[in-house]
């Protein structure tokens, strides 16, 4: 937080200060009804079952089709008798529980600063002492990002050889949340779907928001506009559907009338038929790039053959490979250089296929942590895991943070503990159905009003003690003001007003670009040699090896977690 003087001197300067905020959450769903010893080390987990199954092919595909359902059955007016039909909100088994409103309590503000290991060690110590369970074998989960997930597992490696558990720091397991991994997803996806050099470009994103006059929309996700950002991205995202699906059935407008069987009696054969068209459409425009990782696991433990004619030289890893190439036959490998594209291909079909795949996968990530259903959320980070992979360095923490929880699933948690790990994601701060949040952005809101308190103290009466005493007061403040609020029937989120104008354009660009016809020779400015992949850059022995690293790096780092029946 920096806090600005009027009368800036050198006695008198701007203030920046570097505190750590907290808050504690009872968690809904226990796993309890689980083992609560391990069935293997994380060695001992096959390297296929980092990579999405599938059964997770299976359930993604049908996340996709009730997902775009939604989204047809609003906005094609043939479709609008399928209303009930739809599942406005997807079941899980926990859907009651996570509907009740959460239980929580603000633990307040520790004055120390987590960009130090000495900070990030006071402040688990003292989280400890207050907070921790005295149990051996129990822990609490504390949540992040990325960042302060990273940190916290560092400072416990630096004190993993300590006699007493507190010194060790074991009375928690750090995990990443879910708000700074979507942040960081649209970060990805808008990296290699918006540009510039788009703005001529009709029917991509950048162009849409450009004729639309929404700058904000180009603007980094990173920044204050985010929000902005990703609900220009999700009316796009809808515009593609609709137009990939009118594509697909010949239509030459939203308004054209879809001819229904007359057989459909029931509520089961109407949706039976709705699903199995788009399911169709899926299958030509999304599933191939979804269905990729399939074919990367088919050639991740398959030998590489060198190119050259007459060599029969094989390889394990692209290092190898590269290195005979150069001694050898001379081949001088330019780094991140990306082959064209193969003669017939269309770099704006391509563009439509993977903007829709990636729309949809946001879209379900999306709608997941709304409903608090823990399973779709950890599936789209397996994807997702995979997609920062892909860009290199560009992603590569987060691309590791997905890679962990994989691991803390499928071998360095019990059945119990990965349950509970799961599910216990959510924060529902005012209890229904579909309201739920995760818990780093209900942190932020926090963090929000405890500034604003902060600030009213003054500038030379912020301290230390002061802003410790006043953190204590949050979940009393926040209480009155939304009783006022709702006394006054103030609501907290509001509807985009524009958002069928927008659509409308998106939808009427989209359709002029002839984006979901393929048709070879045609040029994208703004991406001349856009591919069809959703994991372009992704190498199966790189991956490989990454895999196998942090497999047996995380196994030897917590040998001393693991507990088996006798």
């Amino acid at each position: 937080m920096h806090v600005s003087t009027r009368q800036k001197s050198l006695s008198n300067p701007n203030k920046s200060f570097h505190w750590f905020h907290s808050f504690a959450i009872l968690d809904p769903v226990s796993g309890d009804h689980l083992p609560d010893v391990h069935t293997a080390r994380l060695k001992d987990v096959p390297i296929r079952d980092f990579l999405p199954s599938s059964h997770d092919h299976s359930m993604m595909k049908r996340d996709m089709i009730l997902i775009c359902t939604k989204i047809l059955v609003k906005h094609l007016p043939s479709l609008q008798e399928f209303n009930d039909c739809v599942f406005w909100h997807i079941p899980h088994k926990y859907s009651k529980e996570l509907s009740a409103k959460t239980v929580e309590v603000p633990l307040g503000i520790i004055p120390r600063n987590e960009n130090s290991t000495e900070g990030m060690i006071e402040i688990i110590e003292e989280l400890s002492k207050n907070y921790g369970l005295e149990d051996e074998d129990e822990f609490l989960f504390m949540g992040g990002d990325q960042v302060t997930e990273d940190r916290a597992r560092h400072c416990q490696a630096a004190r993993c050889e300590e006699e007493s558990r507190e010194d060790r720091l074991e009375k928690f397991w750090f995990k990443n949340e879910d708000w700074h991994f979507e942040r960081i997803a649209y970060k990805c996806v808008l990296d290699k779907l918006s540009s510039s050099r788009c703005a001529g470009d009709s029917g991509t994103f950048y162009s849409n928001a450009v004729k639309l006059g929404n700058s904000n929309a180009t603007t980094d996700v990173m920044g204050s506009h985010y929000n902005k950002i990703k609900e220009f991205f999700q009316v796009h995202t809808s515009a593609m559907v609709v137009v990939a699906f009118t594509e697909h059935l010949g239509m030459k407008s939203v308004n054209d009338k879809i001819e229904v069987p007359e057989r459909l009696t029931s509520v089961a054969e109407r949706r039976r038929w709705l699903f199995g068209l788009i399911n169709k459409m899926l299958e030509k425009f999304v599933l191939p790039e979804i269905d990729e990782l399939t074919k990367i696991e088919e050639r991740l433990f398959q030998k590489v053959a060198c190119q050259q004619p007459g060599c029969s030289s094989l390889f394990t890893t692209l290092v190898g490979l590269k290195a005979h190439e150069k001694n050898f036959h001379k081949i001088d490998h330019t780094e991140n250089a990306e082959p064209k594209l193969d003669e017939g291909e269309d770099p704006v079909f391509n563009y439509g296929c993977v903007s829709l795949s990636y729309g949809l996968l946001l879209k379900n990530l999306g709608d997941a942590i709304k409903e608090g259903d823990g399973e779709r959320v950890v599936r789209c980070w397996k994807y997702f895991t995979y997609v920062f992979k892909s860009t290199g360095q560009a992603h590569k923490n987060y691309a590791l943070a997905g890679l962990r929880l994989i691991a803390s699933i499928k071998g360095l948690l019990t059945p119990a503990k990965a349950h509970e790990l799961i599910w216990n994601r959510f924060c529902n701060t005012a209890g229904g159905i579909g309201k739920c949040i995760p818990r780093d952005l209900r942190n932020e809101h926090l963090n929000k009003i405890a500034k604003e308190h902060i600030r009213s103290l003054g500038h030379s009466n912020i301290s230390d003690d002061n802003v410790v005493k006043m953190s204590r007061t949050i979940g009393c403040m926040e209480d009155i003001v939304r009783s006022f609020a709702q006394k006054e029937n103030q609501k907290t989120h509001k509807k985009n007003p524009h958002e069928k104008t927008q659509l409308a354009h998106c939808i009427s660009e989209i359709t002029q670009a002839n984006m979901f016809n393929h048709v070879s020779g045609r040029e994208l400015n703004g991406f001349p040699d856009f591919k069809r992949s959703i994991y372009s850059g992704l190498e199966p022995i790189t991956l490989k090896n990454w895999l196998v690293q942090y497999r047996h790096q995380w196994d030897i780092e917590n040998r001393n977690i693991y507990k088996f029946d006798d």
